[in-house]
């Protein structure tokens, strides 16, 4: 069956809203730029996941009063300062006033800043769209939080065209940071290995995604240990994991101060805090050792997690292969000062010219 295209073609130009472009007409935009330098893209959602009760409302949060006020977040650079628009399905206007006040305190600001604009839901994202879709018109926010992904989809997890059409949805309010929960660890899938609960479209069509863990041993200075991960990048390298502290720091018997603070400028972080990290950097402190004496030094941690740290610390730039002993790979701390675990020089000092 031949087709006509005479008639066809002047019907599809006329409702046809734009032309394909040749790119070679297009100017080049230069690379794509960032809201938080490195670690949320502009124009695109991020994804920032864990397991619950990793402190991600209290993070997110704490990326507002930053997008808000222009100050650091964890060491990098707030490109666009402006207002941030939080949807919440999880609690209510009264919890996170509270919230926010202990965020606020936490950041030693004197006063509240104005630029937060708080919305309780309880429809699925989807349906109220067109209401937000106003709101981001009236507010012209930098950011949007939504809180969490879960809840705002209002559907199977696992469902494939309803993650699609949700994800859709949401790139085309803009800058966006997703707060969302991931798989249960197992034995056989350790937490660093896991990824956000749902099906694989989750994953495909943020643009970027940071995992979150708190680490290490709490006590009672209500101090505790993260570890960002970066697990998707499509604009660049992955990058080294981030260490912080999220400190709680009662300041009477109804308020408390919450900050969060990049581990490399604490002064008061013990290695307990960051878990298998912290050991592994306390061992090799002592001696430079293979990976065979550091799984029997860390009996209570398996092989493959002591492994996959090592790599990761490889990547940080914080352990480097010092040499071999019996073919096997020996490890040692870089023979610098390094105030993200007060390590002041690698082990074996006859070793120290291999930095």
């Amino acid at each position: 069956m031949s087709v006509d295209l005479s008639k066809i073609i002047p019907i599809a130009l006329a409702n046809s809203k734009s032309l394909p472009e040749d790119l070679a007409d297009h100017p080049d935009p230069g690379p794509v730029k960032y809201l938080i330098e490195d670690f949320i893209p502009t124009n695109y959602p991020t994804s920032l996941f864990g397991d619950g009760g990793q402190g991600k409302s209290y993070i997110a949060m704490h990326i507002a009063l930053s997008v808000i006020t222009g100050k650091l977040f964890l060491n990098k650079k707030i490109v666009t300062k402006g207002s941030v628009l939080y949807l919440d399905w999880e609690l209510d206007a009264d919890s996170q006033t509270h919230r926010w006040g202990e965020v606020i305190k936490g950041g030693a600001l004197q006063s509240i800043p104005r630029g937060l604009h708080y919305k309780r839901m309880v429809e699925p994202l989807c349906v109220c769209a067109t209401e937000i879709y106003a709101w981001l018109a009236l507010i012209k926010p930098q950011l949007v939080i939504i809180d969490s992904v879960g809840r705002a989809s209002g559907s199977n997890p696992m469902d494939q065209a309803s993650t699609i059409n949700f994800l859709t949805v949401v790139e085309s309010f803009g800058t966006s940071l997703l707060i969302d929960h991931q798989s249960r660890s197992t034995q056989d899938s350790p937490y660093a290995s896991k990824r956000e609960y749902g099906n694989a479209y989750k994953g495909h069509y943020v643009r970027c995604s940071w995992q979150v863990e708190r680490v290490g041993q709490e006590d009672s200075s209500g101090i505790v240990g993260l570890v960002f991960r970066h697990k998707k990048a499509n604009f660049g390298p992955l990058l080294a994991d981030i260490n912080a502290t999220l400190t709680f720091k009662q300041l009477d018997h109804n308020k408390q101060a919450v900050s969060l603070i990049p581990a490399s400028t604490s002064t008061d972080i013990s290695m307990q805090r960051f878990g298998i990290k912290g050991r592994i950097m306390m061992e090799l402190k002592t001696s430079n050792m293979t990976m065979e004496q550091l799984a029997e030094s860390m009996a209570e941690f398996d092989v493959g997690s002591i492994r996959n740290e090592i790599t990761a610390l490889k990547r940080s730039g914080l352990v480097i292969e010092t040499g071999k002993e019996s073919r096997a790979p020996k490890y040692g701390l870089i023979p610098t000062i390094d105030p993200r675990m007060r390590v002041v020089s690698g082990g074996d000092s006859n070793n120290s010219n291999n930095s």
